[in-house]
């Protein structure tokens, strides 16, 4: 199996809940390569775009799909709202990084490994992964610093609504 079959294996496992091993998201992925081990959903529209979001099918580890974010068609990151792991983090990965708190809708901590390329946002009074973020391994400065510690959950009003 070559390098990048390999890593494109350890998609197909982050798609089926399966996080022991991981290792992060390579930058070098292209949409291409995505799109080889994940089913595309089109909503009738064959053409996807190579920047911006992307939703992929429905899996055992991501009931809702998967969402590829694409920088010019190289992977930038995966979103998974409300994944199905196969093991606890703490199980798979060990303990995390470092814990913040989270600004996404449902989760009150981020539970981040950003040396191994994954956080997730955390109800922690349920014990229940909310949101799941792959991206590249990066330093615990690096990611404090990025827009993926800051992620939030906008609300927008309506013009006329109070």
């Amino acid at each position: 199996m070559s390098e990048s079959s390999t890593h494109m294996s350890s998609l197909v496992r982050l798609s089926q809940g399966d996080l022991a091993g991981w290792d992060g998201i390579d930058s070098t992925w292209t949409k291409e390569d995505v799109d080889h081990v994940l089913p595309l959903v089109t909503d009738g529209d064959p053409h996807q775009p190579d920047n911006g979001p992307v939703d992929y099918a429905k899996t055992a580890g991501a009931p809702n799909g998967l969402t590829v974010h694409y920088d010019s068609a190289r992977i930038s990151y995966v979103t998974i709202y409300g994944p199905r792991l196969v093991q606890t983090m703490p199980d798979a990965l060990g303990e995390p990084e470092m814990v913040l708190r989270s600004g996404l809708e449902g989760a009150h901590e981020q539970w981040a490994y950003p040396g191994r390329g994954i956080t997730t946002h955390m109800d922690v009074s349920a014990n229940v992964v909310v949101w799941l973020y792959a991206y590249p391994p990066m330093s615990t400065e690096d990611y404090v610093d990025s827009t993926l510690a800051r992620a939030r959950t906008l609300r927008h009003r309506v013009r006329g609504e109070n």
